[in-house]
């Protein structure tokens, strides 16, 4: 867990240090505040990705351009290289760093190309835009407050009230739905002039303009030609004259599970070859860790030991 704080339309770092104090606990391995024309940016580092070379807020080559996010981008690594291919200039192998040099090539659109859980904060000087975008399904918090033709945001909503002269007028609509249903729905916070940006939805600022809030992802219920997995069902797809789908290794109460079987015969009914459970592959092995390809060596040779040990058993018999 990260924490990221700041302020679009103006230069305010002594509110924002206070602010980025409050959620200090987020971050507790690093803290870092930028400012420049038109914006300070700030955040508290939990360091996981590039522990050494992955300090955040992050810049594009020209410092023009500044990024921060609370979270983890899951395809950076493919997008990283992507980036290096077009000329960009990437200094650290965090997954930060590709934000500013998206924003350069894509702009507004940049949410969309980035898989993951992340509320992210980008400005750029030249410009003097901004934008704030959120996770698909919400899973990290971006609060935001629009003053005086700037606007503040912050991982969570105490940290907003560190800024002198914030207004704390309740929300009582807020207030309804959090007493009757124990929640408030978005964009509704508990108090009046506070707003949470909804999943899937990005924010542009630009300096002189009302901000806007658009959504940029819908979740899609149109049918699908493949097979749909299961969660337990953690697969890789081996080139083969057949598709191969590699199930890794669980127990016999988890295979036999009936939603795991009709995935199971719903994919062989599609051509798929199955495996049954291999032996010393994890789910973890199944899986892409930071950008890279799932752990390919390691479950072949696996399944190379599970064929010759078959193939041994069907000998003896």
């Amino acid at each position: 867990m990260c924490g990221i704080c700041g302020v679009f339309g103006r230069t305010d770092r002594d509110v924002v240090g206070r602010m980025l104090a409050t959620i200090r606990h987020r971050g507790p391995d690093d803290e870092f505040i930028v400012s420049g024309d038109g914006f300070t940016m700030a955040a508290a580092r939990l360091s996981i990705i590039d522990v050494a070379g992955g300090r955040q807020p992050l810049t594009n080559e020209d410092g023009t351009v500044t990024a921060s996010q609370n979270g983890e981008i899951y395809n950076f690594g493919l997008l990283r290289e992507q980036l290096l291919q077009q000329g960009h200039v990437l200094q650290t192998r965090s997954d930060t760093e590709v934000l500013p040099h998206l924003w350069e090539d894509e702009g507004c659109r940049l949410p969309e190309r980035i898989d993951g859980m992340f509320a992210v904060a980008v400005w750029d000087e030249k410009k003097q835009a901004g934008l704030l975008a959120r996770d698909r399904v919400g899973k990290k918090p971006l609060y935001y407050w629009e003053h005086d033709g700037a606007i503040y945001y912050a991982s969570e909503l105490k940290a907003l009230l560190a800024i002198p002269g914030f207004d704390r007028r309740l929300n009582l609509r807020a207030l309804h739905h959090y007493l009757s249903y124990k929640h408030v729905p978005h964009p509704l916070t508990i108090f009046e002039d506070v707003r949470i940006l909804p999943p899937a939805h990005r924010l542009r600022f630009e300096t002189g303009a009302p901000p806007r809030v658009e959504r940029y992802w819908r979740l899609s219920f149109a049918p699908r030609d493949e097979p749909i997995g299961d969660d337990l069902l953690s697969t890789a797809i081996i080139a083969s004259p057949a598709p191969v789908i590699i199930v890794p290794c669980m127990n016999e109460q988890m295979w036999f599970n009936k939603a795991v079987q009709r995935n199971v015969g719903l994919a062989r009914e599609n051509g798929y070859v199955v495996m049954e459970p291999v032996e010393g592959i994890e789910v973890a092995d199944m899986q892409p860790s930071y950008g890279s390809m799932p752990r390919l060596e390691k479950i072949i040779g696996c399944i190379a030991e599970s064929i010759a040990a078959k193939a041994e058993q069907r000998d003896a018999r």
